[in-house]
């Protein structure tokens, strides 16, 4: 575990009582939040070109080096456009049930309720 999230999760250890059993499930929900916290950060800090207080300047230089290389921008460019895709004018597909997008489940049921009601 990295040593910063070591010194959180023992601080919050010291902070609240709770059922040493229950240690492992609440690790990883800290640090899933966490990652996710840092996520937004850093896409606030990559937009905004912003540094956070508690980052260093070289740590900041070499994501600003790293934004601004052509690979990442294509990689982001990609990605944008796949999140606004149009899955067969059913509209964009960002929330899937499972294996099977939303999108693709709705034309299944349009499908079977056609042929149904066809038969009455």
């Amino acid at each position: 575990m990295h040593l910063f999230k070591l010194v959180k999760y023992v601080l919050l250890q010291r902070r609240y009582w709770r059922h040493p059993e229950h240690n492992n499930t609440i690790r990883k929900n800290f640090e899933k939040k966490g990652a996710a916290r840092l996520k937004d950060v850093l896409f606030d800090a990559r937009e905004k070109r912003m540094k956070a207080q508690w980052m260093s300047e070289e740590v900041w230089k070499g994501l600003c080096n790293y934004w601004d290389t052509p690979e990442f921008k294509a990689k982001a460019e990609r990605n944008k456009r796949n999140r606004a895709s149009d899955c067969g004018g059913l509209g964009s597909s960002l929330h899937t049930g499972g294996s099977i997008p939303f999108t693709e489940a709705r034309r299944r049921l349009v499908i079977v309720l056609v042929l149904h009601f066809s038969n009455c």
